[in-house]
């Protein structure tokens, strides 16, 4: 207090004394007129404070033009970390934020589906370099290593069947906007970007079950993307939290990709980079006190060796595959996985038209396959075997008979 009034002139510190002076007095000659003052001016100076950042909330915030939407399903998963929540900066400032205590996180959904609206505007920064500094030919898109966007807080949905759906609105720039609808695999290289920085922020400060962390374990729940599911929505452009509503939202930029903010590409050069779901796997399998490593800046060694976000995202093999139809009424695909060991380096979708195969994080080589199956199986009786002495993942699945 002694810091606040040597802060004030002449006439301000004499106006001071002189009220609190009569709140001293007021206190002891009338302790109820003298708590009315107080909850009065509180509540005013409350509203009016509310009324001033709505205002510059307003005036900050763009309405974004929709592109596309992406719909992923996602699981319960937990990741470790240290058993002091104090220890960790990111974990530890949401858990005072939040205000959180002990609790059973027994009643978490098990699934739920998330939906993310890709918008753009021109004041989000463009695509950057490995220096963190906006590209001068942003058409030279082998030279991206970063492509800033702004989050929204999430908006959640209960579904008819019982379920919930998050909505979260990811906002890149029109100008990468622009060359991602010229380029078709570019597009799809981009999606997958996304949803792996998207994946690396719902472990940290955009989890949306950050309020249902125990304090007292030191497993933190977040929602894990089955990106072999995921689906772009090409009847729709944007997807509304609220049926009701017809517009989009208003949306805040986050400052880190705010090309009116002071330094935008050398806050952006902070989070959102590929290097991050690298740093963070390092994090966890060394058991650093803070695991939670995008929000850390790309050592410099990394930095400079980083690869184009093309072949970052996109640096799986296609397998050769063969497709044999039985004739008692199975089809039969083989893939060719030289480079693997075992069925346990390897993640199957299989749907009654499509087949879809991607490795794990940790297998010795990387393959993805999206497959359009040429007649109707019935998913629920596939059968999969690994032969080790081939290298083959040999399918079997029967065939939908339709009469």
């Amino acid at each position: 207090m002694d810091k606040v009034f040597a802060s004030l002139g002449k006439e301000e510190r004499a106006q001071a004394e002189n009220l609190w002076k009569f709140l001293d007095d007021l206190s002891t000659s009338n302790p109820e007129e003298y708590k009315k003052f107080i909850e009065t001016n509180l509540k005013e100076g409350y509203q009016d404070m509310e009324q001033k950042r709505k205002k510059k909330v307003q005036e900050e915030s763009v309405v974004p033009t929709p592109a596309m939407v992406i719909k992923v399903p996602a699981k319960l998963e937990y990741f470790e970390i240290n058993a002091q929540p104090e220890t960790n900066a990111v974990i530890g400032k949401l858990i005072a934020q939040n205000s959180l205590k002990s609790k059973s996180n027994d009643s978490l959904s098990p699934t739920v589906t998330l939906f993310f609206n890709v918008l753009h505007h021109e004041r989000i920064v463009p695509p950057l370099d490995a220096d963190g500094k906006v590209l001068e030919k942003i058409e030279d898109v082998n030279s991206w290593r970063q492509v800033p966007f702004s989050l929204s807080d999430f908006k959640e949905r209960q579904n008819k069947n019982g379920t919930k759906s998050y909505i979260f609105d990811v906002v890149i720039s029109s100008s990468c906007y622009s060359i991602l609808t010229q380029v078709g695999e570019l597009t799809t290289s981009f999606l997958d970007y996304i949803l792996d920085m998207m994946q690396n922020r719902l472990k940290s400060d955009a989890n949306i079950l950050i309020k249902s962390i125990d304090i007292n374990s030191n497993r933190v729940p977040y929602y894990k993307f089955e990106k072999l599911k995921k689906r772009v929505l090409t009847d729709k452009k944007y997807k509304f939290a609220d049926k009701s509503k017809k517009e989009v939202d208003l949306h805040l930029i986050e400052k880190h990709c705010d090309t009116s903010k002071s330094k935008v590409a050398e806050k952006s050069n902070q989070i959102n980079t590929p290097n991050d779901i690298v740093l963070f796997d390092r994090a966890r399998s060394e058991n650093r006190a803070d695991p939670i490593s995008q929000l850390l800046p790309p050592r410099e060694e990394e930095k400079k060796s980083q690869a184009p976000l093309i072949q970052a995202v996109s640096s799986h093999t296609i397998p050769n595959y063969t497709i044999n139809t039985r004739s008692e009424g199975e089809l039969v695909v083989e893939i060719e996985l030289s480079d693997l060991q075992s069925m346990k380096e390897v993640e199957l979708d299989i749907s009654n038209t499509h087949l879809r195969l991607q490795t794990t994080q940790d297998a010795s080589s990387a393959y993805k396959l999206d497959l359009q199956l040429p007649k109707k199986v019935n998913k629920d009786t596939a059968k999969a075997k690994f032969l080790k002495s081939s290298k083959k993942l040999v399918l079997t699945l029967s065939l939908i008979h339709i009469s």
